[in-house]
């Protein structure tokens, strides 16, 4: 028997899937999410950004279920209020960041918490690399790492990318993960938070089937979103190994790719 669109959640990342960055969401995308969740679907946001950034796009979507933010080390309920859940970096990893800034004094390094984001090292120029989140950021020790912190971000040159993931990947650093979430980004994360994590913890939560839950996605931070659900969906632009894992690509991110998605949904529903 064929689904209607109200079986479905779809999840969303946000930058250069939802919105060409920095914005704005095309029309498109917004009149189609209008009407899937007329129709009773269910939508949410999977991003990276803190849950401050995500609070703005909130107010213009119809979201209706909770979301995922910093990269799957949270879940939240925006209309509740609430944190369904959450993982910290553990207390080793203010050492690594230290010898990170010891060995590559050229790149910045910012940690998130709940409500700020801090930057340790190279202040303006990670502020110059994350205007993205359009939220200040506030200069903080490496030496002063004592709250409550989601994720660690390093902003630093394309080129670097590759050999700063290469060094982190080689250290027996096992309480800690890292991913690629831009082509000026590499992040640390509580071991085992991912996106995927926050889509089992969403579906755990909320008790929304695993077959029910559509996940669109362009980067490599949306990997593990992508592998955990049924039907992974991704962009025109997504490089190609992310296109490999899904079962659909939509039309270019600025066109609208949610929409493609909606009506495709809507296409082959009974």
């Amino acid at each position: 028997m064929k689904k209607k669109l109200s079986d479905y959640l779809i999840v969303s990342d946000v930058d250069w899937t939802l919105m060409p960055t920095p914005g704005p969401i095309p029309a498109r995308n917004l009149e189609a999410l209008e009407y899937f969740t007329e129709k009773g679907g269910r939508f949410c946001i999977a991003s990276g950004r803190p849950l401050v950034s995500v609070r703005r796009y909130i107010d213009l979507l119809p979201v209706n279920a909770p979301c995922i933010v910093f990269n799957g080390s949270a879940v939240y309920d925006y209309a509740q209020h609430r944190l369904y859940y959450a993982r910290y970096l553990p207390g080793t990893f203010a050492g690594y960041v230290q010898k990170l800034i010891q060995l590559f004094p050229q790149i910045g390094f910012a940690v998130y918490e709940m409500y700020q984001i801090h930057a340790l090292h190279n202040v303006e120029q990670t502020r110059a690399y994350m205007q993205i989140e359009g939220l200040p950021i506030f200069p903080l020790g490496a030496e002063e790492l004592t709250g409550d912190y989601f994720k660690l971000l390093m902003a630093m040159p394309e080129e670097l990318v590759g050999p700063v993931s290469e060094f982190v990947r080689a250290q027996c650093w096992d309480d800690v993960e890292f991913v690629t979430s831009g082509p000026n980004f590499l992040e640390m994360l509580p071991k085992g938070s991912n996106k995927g994590e926050g889509i089992r913890q969403l579906s755990r939560q909320c008790g929304i089937l695993h077959e029910s839950i559509v996940a669109i996605g362009d980067y490599y931070n949306d990997f593990e979103m992508l592998r955990s659900v049924s039907f992974p969906v991704t962009v025109a632009g997504a490089p190609d190994d992310i296109k490999a894992v899904c079962k659909l690509v939509t039309g270019p991110c600025e066109n609208g790719a949610l929409a493609d998605l909606v009506e495709y949904l809507e296409a082959h529903c009974g």
